[in-house]
């Protein structure tokens, strides 16, 4: 069934992000997951031959930047695929901090990315499976995008998965405000992958 999913294609060069639209309430009703908004920085990862290439939001090479993100090719199961999630630099809480992050995003030389990567390690959370061995999967429901995600991707080390809840946006919403996040993404499970802002 998984070979029937999406397109034969090569693998695209670039891609460029899906946003989301920002509303006070979370929709609600059937038909909607919830995941927690990790407040850190965009990246679109492309694996080819146990190799990892990332790209941010504006499609700018991020790869140097984040040393960790090599760890992505061992956590998959797939020859090629591209992945799209986000960077975060988690406190000692394990919450995510944009502060902890900040370091990270404007670092350069090796030594100091390196030295950085020791003392404010980033996680990448995938929350997103656009390509996979040869198939162009953006046309293809949110909902089987992620079942592939979650069976072709074993998160380890610094790379994650970023969970769907099954709660409501509300009480989501809610847990997330207590725990002093940033927000929360309602995603439908029948959505496309289109490039730029959307409101599913």
């Amino acid at each position: 069934e998984e070979t029937a999913l999406g397109t034969a294609a090569p693998v695209p060069s670039t891609i460029t992000p899906m946003l989301a639209t920002i509303t006070e309430q979370p929709p609600e009703g059937g038909g909607w997951v919830y995941e927690i908004k990790w407040d850190g920085v965009r990246a679109v990862c492309f694996v080819e031959k146990g190799k990892v290439r990332a790209i941010g939001r504006k499609g700018t090479p991020i790869t140097t930047q984040y040393p960790e993100l090599a760890e992505l090719a061992a956590c998959l199961d797939a020859e090629t695929a591209i992945l799209d999630g986000e960077i975060a630099a988690p406190d000692e809480r394990g919450r995510p901090s944009f502060e902890r992050l900040q370091p990270r995003i404007m670092a350069s030389g090796a030594r100091k990315i390196a030295q950085l990567a020791q003392s404010r390690p980033v996680r990448f959370f995938a929350f997103d499976l656009l390509y996979l061995n040869g198939r162009d999967l953006r046309e293809v429901p949110l909902e089987d995008r992620h079942r592939l995600l979650t069976r072709h991707l074993k998160p380890a080390g610094a790379i994650a998965l970023s969970e769907q809840f099954p709660v409501s946006g509300a009480e989501l919403l809610h847990a997330a405000r207590e725990q002093g996040l940033e927000g929360i993404l309602a995603k439908h499970v029948r959505s496309r992958y289109h490039a730029g802002r959307s409101r599913e």
